[in-house]
Parts: structure tokens; sequence; C-alpha cells
């Protein structure tokens, strides 16, 4: 993730996807979200892929699980999307805005459904509540 094509085995080594899930706090303007969100992943067509996915991104996962109530970066990557689909919208001959909406949205997606199977709804329900960011960047 991070700086055109990405495979599933360069994802141990991200430096982008291990910044994004540590315990720094990325504001919604940091130049970071367009490097992150400037990959290409095939998204999964299979049950096995999708699966292989889920797999390769576990130890991502559980360390953005155990960080997220801090950073609220799951709800900045939301900001994001929402700013990119925006963009998208008004000028839809930016490949690189609709290339980084797409993996914006891929990475929700993937966020999302890990923390539905893991939790309980009444434990999901803060992800979507508006974030105070007063005290952040």
């Amino acid at each position: 993730m991070g700086a055109q094509y990405s495979s599933l085995n360069e994802l141990k080594s991200n430096e982008y996807l291990s910044r994004f899930v540590s315990e720094e706090i990325i504001s919604v303007n940091d130049p970071f979200w367009n490097q992150f969100l400037s990959f290409r992943l095939q998204s999964p067509f299979t049950t096995a892929h999708s699966k292989l996915i889920d797999e390769s991104c576990s130890i991502f996962l559980q360390q953005f699980e155990a960080n997220n109530p801090k950073t609220n970066n799951y709800g900045t990557l939301i900001e994001v999307f929402i700013r990119l689909a925006t963009a998208v919208r008004d000028e839809c001959d930016d490949n690189i805005v609709t290339w980084q909406t797409y993996s914006a949205l891929f990475i929700l997606r993937c966020i999302t459904k890990y923390f539905i199977e893991i939790d309980s709804e009444q434990n999901l329900y803060p992800y979507f509540l508006p974030q105070d960011n007063s005290g952040r960047f």
C-alpha cells in the first residue's frame, strides 16, 4: 500500500501501512494520505482471494483495533474518503483521484469487515459517531 502497485507479499514491510495502524494520529490534511492511498491491489473476486487478503492483513488489523481508539485514524480515513469521493464527482477525469478513492474505499471495507467479525454492534457504534477534532492536528 502506498506508491503504485502492491502485492500481499509486500504488506509486512510497507511503511505506510505500518504508520496507519500505529499509535500515531494522522491528520486529515497530512500528505501521508496521498502516498498511502496510491496503491493498486487486485480486488478479491473469489472467496479464496478474499480469505488470503484477510489472513495477510490480520496482524495489521489487530494492531489497528488496539490503536484506533486513541488515534481515530479510521474516522480520519472516512473524512479523506468523503473528500476524494467529492473530488471524483466534481472532476471525474482525474485518474489519480479515482484510484485513491477506490483505495480508500477498499481499506474502509477491510477494516469494517474485520470490526464486524470480531466485535458487537454496541462496541462498533462509537466508530461511526462524529469525532471531536479540536485536539487533533
